[in-house]
């Protein structure tokens, strides 16, 4: 999701005012990330922050808030915010339980002591996109996941209170130093952040 909501249309940019600085990019799942930066694969990591790992530092982008995603015709979508309680009574699609968005759910939803129903457990948010566009449940994910093309002519609407954030960072090894090319990378990312962030969720 993060990699076609935030590093593509960086990437283009970044490509055009540094052509001389050539980049390999590789696009995971976000639970792999860490492995893969551990087995210094890849230099840096963009995904949700979980700070589980003791060797990996995640310098910060942006927080958004989970939504919960709905079709047009659904009897919510005539609420402006829905209570968390309210997603009891409702068929889930989730992301995989491997997924950081799902294990913060999860945890929110055990904090406040809600038993979910989840109907169906996916990979990719394009799939919960078209299983709720066909009315088979309801979905949570985090307001960056709206700029998908996927998202168009689905309903998002706040959860709360409380409401439920996600911190978007990036991941780097504590023990390995970055290049002169992979600081300038990290640098012009934040820049694009910065200027970006009313769009980015």
């Amino acid at each position: 999701m993060l990699a076609t909501t935030v590093l593509v249309p960086f990437l283009a940019v970044f490509r055009q005012l540094y052509p001389g600085i050539k980049l390999q990019f590789l696009d995971m799942a976000e639970q792999d990330l860490e492995q893969a930066l551990v087995d210094e694969e890849i230099d840096l990591g963009i995904g949700t922050s979980t700070g589980t790992h003791r060797e990996i530092s995640c310098t910060p982008l942006f927080t958004d808030t989970y939504l919960a995603v709905l079709p047009a015709a659904h009897p919510l979508a005539r609420k402006r915010q829905i209570a968390w309680e309210m997603l009891s009574r409702e068929p889930l699609i989730a992301l995989s339980p491997h997924s950081p968005l799902r294990q913060q759910l999860d945890t929110h939803f055990t904090q406040l002591g809600v038993v979910p129903t989840f109907a169906f457990e996916v990979s990719f948010p394009t799939t919960v996109f078209s299983m709720v566009r066909h009315d088979m449940g309801m979905s949570v994910l985090p307001a960056n996941a709206q700029l998908l093309a996927d998202a168009k002519g689905l309903e998002f609407r706040k959860l709360g209170p409380p409401s439920l954030r996600r911190t978007v960072g990036v991941f780097q090894l504590t023990r390995r130093s970055l290049s002169p090319a992979t600081t300038i990378l990290l640098e012009s990312l934040m820049d694009y952040v910065k200027e970006h962030r009313e769009v980015l969720g």
